[in-house]
């Protein structure tokens, strides 16, 4: 009985085996059909369309064609215009008097004055009349280059036509003139040196030792006094006097007051002080012994110490040695031009003696006395 319960045991068991091998077989079957029964096909690529590199070609000058911009001409800068010096003849004065108050220093620019105002002779100058006088030509220093006028406006440095260029005597002065460098560098009696400080002006320094403009140029004939009105305290609106940093001015002093003498009573005399408004004059040009040609003019210069009073005028004496003929004038400036009627008119060259003095006018004009007159000095004049 228990082979047959074994027997059916055994075959369950096959049975049983046999099913599961089926199941699992077919299992792999099924799942082996899935694959091959439904490939996938792979994604369609889109295609792709090669552009062949492109290496650009070097090119050695890149030329591009513009429009040619024409530039405009560039703005004229207005040049302002110089009016020329003018001045009015006042009593005693002169035309080249005249011109030195404008800065002139050359003989010559005395017929040029003549010819502007329609002149024959410095002495058909009448009191009141008003000369048009041009202004002096700067005069350049030695070794210095002076820029032309294209230069001056390539690089911008334009100078004022009215700015001199300065040089320095040996007297630390700007010398405008070279005639004058024989002034002489010790001071007279009542003068005293001021050096010239920053930011101080002519105005400036004739305030700080109570003096005007009139008295300081003449005390200082090298330094030109330019368009300057004497008769206003400040030297009127176009007065310009040219200064620097060091520049010695000749200034009026009081003169130093004498020590009282003590005498044996033990009473003080004082001596008299010098009064520091003395005007003595003294000559500058033409140095003794100076020749000068037929169609030259000779032109008298003298300095001074002090300022004329009302009634005064500095008295000019000309005297010619070969013939005896004494000529005088009375003039308010510190020059004066020989007049055309003094040159000799006999073929000869003759020699003349001058000397200024200070005189004392009535009121005709007359002279009542003279004093301080300078040493005479000589000068030879051929005959026109």
């Amino acid at each position: 009985m228990w082979r047959l319960l074994l027997v059916g045991l055994l075959a369950f068991v096959v049975l049983l085996i046999l099913g599961v091998l089926l199941l699992f077989g077919r299992g792999r079957s099924d799942n082996g059909l899935a694959q091959h029964s439904s490939p996938t096909a792979p994604p369609t690529a889109t295609p792709r369309f090669l552009t062949p590199a492109v290496t650009p070609t070097p090119t050695s000058n890149l030329i591009m064609s513009l429009p040619t911009v024409t530039p405009m001409p560039p703005t004229a800068t207005p040049t302002p215009t110089v009016t020329p010096c003018y001045q009015t003849a006042q009593q005693g004065d002169t035309v080249l008097g005249m011109a030195y108050r404008c800065g002139h220093r050359d003989l010559a620019v005395v017929d040029l004055i003549l010819e502007i105002n329609g002149m024959d002779s410095p002495q058909q100058l009448q009191l009141g009349q008003t000369l048009e006088i041009p202004w002096p030509t700067p005069t350049p220093v030695p070794g210095q280059e002076t820029p032309t006028a294209e230069a001056a406006a390539e690089t911008g440095d334009i100078a004022p036509a009215l700015t001199p260029t300065l040089r320095l005597n040996q007297f630390g002065t700007p010398d405008a003139l070279a005639k004058y460098e024989n002034i002489e560098p010790t001071l007279r009696p009542g003068h005293a040196w001021h050096i010239v400080s920053e930011g101080e002006t002519i105005l400036s320094i004739a305030y700080a030792y109570d003096t005007t403009i009139e008295v300081l140029s003449q005390i200082n004939p090298e330094i030109p006094f330019l368009q300057c009105d004497y008769g206003d305290p400040t030297g009127g609106p176009n007065c310009v006097v040219l200064l620097s940093v060091g520049q010695r001015v000749r200034v009026p002093v009081p003169l130093p007051s004498p020590t009282p003498t003590l005498t044996p009573a033990g009473t003080l005399t004082p001596t008299p002080s010098a009064t520091p408004t003395i005007n003595a004059p003294y000559p500058l040009s033409p140095e003794d012994g100076a020749r000068f040609a037929a169609d030259q003019l000779v032109t008298l210069r003298w300095g001074s110490t002090g300022t004329l009073g009302s009634q005064e005028r500095y008295i000019v004496h000309v005297r010619d040695l070969d013939t005896g003929q004494e000529y005088t004038a009375s003039v308010a400036e510190l020059s004066y031009v020989l007049p055309g009627g003094w040159q000799p008119a006999d073929r000869n060259r003759h020699t003349f003696e001058w000397w200024v003095a200070v005189g004392t006018l009535d009121e005709q004009g007359a002279v009542l006395s003279e004093r301080f007159a300078t040493a005479p000095r000589r000068f030879t004049w051929d005959s026109r």
